[in-house]
């Protein structure tokens, strides 16, 4: 299913998600960025660099799904951006997923 990333009520990207772990409720897919992501890459590429990822706790992102539910992961959402790569992937960890199959599939 198709979700919308979203950061400071800003549209960034979209992405096809997919089932990544389902013992830890991850989904995740790699995010066709819109214009709106330039505005943000440096500082998403800087936590990228400095931890690995950034995620919730660093910047406010929200995932939609394409009928506007908003995910709620317990996780929280990561996003991976590392220079030099051109690929940008996002997670959502801590999902129940026996509705999240309900919502995706």
């Amino acid at each position: 299913m198709k979700g919308s990333l979203f950061l400071y009520d800003e549209l960034i990207g979209e992405v096809d998600l997919e089932i990544i772990d389902s013992n830890m409720g991850v989904i995740g897919g790699k995010l066709d960025c819109t214009t709106n992501y330039n505005k943000f890459k440096n500082q998403i590429q800087r936590f990228c660099s400095e931890k690995g990822i950034a995620n919730s706790d660093d910047l406010p992102f929200v995932i939609l799904l394409n009928d506007n539910i908003k995910l709620m992961p317990k996780g929280g959402i990561g996003v991976t951006d590392i220079k030099g790569f051109e690929e940008v992937h996002i997670d959502a960890a801590g999902l129940d997923l026996d509705n999240i199959n309900k919502l995706l599939f």
